[in-house]
C-alpha cells in the first residue's frame, strides 16, 4: 500500500510503498477513505511536537471502511463505515476509570505520537475501541469533522458546562471555534457572541449559531461585550486562539461567577496582564479550565446529536486532495482559506 511518511523534521513527506498492516487481537483494519490535514500535523513536521522514531505516518482525523478485524472483535464487520477516536488510552489507570481517558498518562494520539501510525495511507490498523460507526447520512468527508475538530469543541463545551439559557462568547471562530459555537447551541445556549479579527470569519460563524459578532481589530471586545450585556458579562467564554489577547479577553468578559474554557493551543510563552486583577478577575470568583483533546464517552453523544439534527456537518466546507498530493495539501492547509478542512482521499 501507499503511505505518505515524514522521514525528517522540516522535509517534504514522501509517498512510500509499505506493507498493509495486519490487525492483531482487538484491532480493526481500515481502508482509509478520508483523512483531515490538521495544524497539529504541521507542528510535527516543523518539530514543535518532536518525535524520536522516523519515518512516521501522520493523520489522526480518519474515516473509512472496515477491511478486516482481528480476533476478539465482534462489534464490527468488513464493510462497516466508521470514523475514529484518535486518543488511544490504557483503560486501566485512575483517569481512564474515571472517564478522563484524555488525561491518561499512557495515552497516545494516533498519527501524532511515536509508534502511532496514522491515516495518511491507504490502510491503517487501530484498536476496535477507538472505532465508531459513521451515521448513514454523514459522508466520509463530513465524518472527518467529528474525529478531532468537533470532538475538541464538543469536549470544551461539556467540560466547562454550558447550560440552557447561557450567554456565551467565543474568541476565535476558525474551524474549532465554529464547532464550539455549534456545540454551545446544541447544549442550550441562547446567545452566542463571536469575536474575531476577520469580518468574513464572523459572518461564516453565523450559520453555526453565532447570534452576533465583534471585530476585535476595530473595538475593545471586552468593553463591547460588557456594553451589549448591560455591564453583566457572559456566563461562559471560550478562548479558541491561544493568544494573549484572546485569553485575557475570554476571562475579562465573564460575569461574576462565570466560566472560561481555554481551548487554544500555543507552543510559545504566554504572559497575561490584568490592569486590575483583583476587581477584574479575583473578586469575580470565576472558574477557568484548560482543555485537552476529548473523551471516549463523548463520541456516542456526538453521534446522537448528529442523528437528532442538533449538529449539522453539511455546514463545514472542505477541499480534497489525493494522497499523492499530500505536500500540496499541507501547503493549502497553512494558507488562509474559506474551507474548514483540507482532506486527503487515499
Amino acid at each position: 500500500m501507499k503511505a505518505a511518511r515524514l522521514h525528517a523534521v522540516e522535509t517534504p513527506l514522501s509517498i512510500d510503498e509499505v506493507p498493509i498492516p495486519q490487525p492483531g487481537p482487538g484491532e480493526v483494519l481500515l481502508q482509509v477513505k478520508a483523512c483531515g490535514v490538521c495544524t497539529s500535523d504541521r507542528y510535527v513536521i516543523k518539530g514543535r511536537r518532536p518525535l524520536k522514531i522516523y519515518p512516521h505516518t501522520l493523520g489522526h482525523e480518519v474515516t473509512g471502511v472496515v477491511a478486516s478485524v482481528g480476533d476478539d472483535v465482534a462489534e464490527f464487520r468488513p464493510g462497516d463505515r466508521v470514523f475514529i477516536n484518535p486518543m488511544v488510552s490504557c483503560g486501566r489507570c485512575e483517569w481512564c476509570l474515571d472517564g478522563q481517558d484524555n488525561l491518561c498518562a499512557q495515552g497516545r494520539l494516533i498519527g501524532l505520537d511515536d509508534g502511532m501510525v496514522g491515516g495518511y495511507a491507504e490502510y491503517m490498523s487501530l484498536p476496535a475501541k477507538n472505532v465508531h460507526r459513521l451515521p448513514d447520512n454523514v459522508t466520509f468527508e463530513q465524518g472527518v469533522i467529528i474525529t478531532s475538530i468537533l470532538a475538541t469543541g464538543f469536549h470544551a463545551v461539556r467540560k466547562i458546562g454550558v447550560d440552557a439559557g447561557d450567554t456565551v462568547a467565543v474568541f476565535g471562530v476558525g474551524a474549532i471555534g465554529c464547532c464550539v459555537v455549534q456545540s454551545a447551541k446544541a447544549h442550550g445556549a441562547t446567545r452566542v457572541i463571536a469575536v474575531d479579527l476577520s469580518d468574513s470569519k464572523l459572518e461564516r460563524a453565523r450559520p453555526y449559531g453565532a447570534d452576533e459578532g465583534i471585530n476585535a481589530s476595530l473595538v475593545d471586545p471586552v468593553a463591547e461585550i460588557m456594553a451589549r450585556t448591560s455591564g453583566r458579562g457572559v456566563d461562559v467564554a471560550f478562548d479558541v486562539a491561544g493568544e494573549k489577547a484572546t485569553i485575557e479577553g475570554a476571562i475579562g468578559s465573564l460575569r461574576r461567577g462565570g466560566r472560561a474554557a481555554l481551548v487554544g493551543c500555543t507552543f510559545t510563552p504566554v504572559h497575561l496582564d490584568f490592569e486590575d486583577y483583583f476587581r477584574g478577575v479575583a473578586c469575580k470568583e470565576v472558574t477557568m479550565s484548560t482543555i485537552f483533546a476529548y473523551q471516549a464517552r463523548e463520541f456516542p453523544l456526538m453521534v446522537e446529536l448528529l442523528r437528532a439534527g442538533k449538529i449539522d456537518l453539511s455546514l463545514y466546507s472542505a477541499i480534497t486532495f489525493p494522497l499523492a498530493e499530500v505536500n500540496a495539501a499541507l501547503e493549502a492547509s497553512e494558507r488562509e482559506t474559506e474551507a474548514v478542512r483540507i482532506i486527503l482521499t487515499p
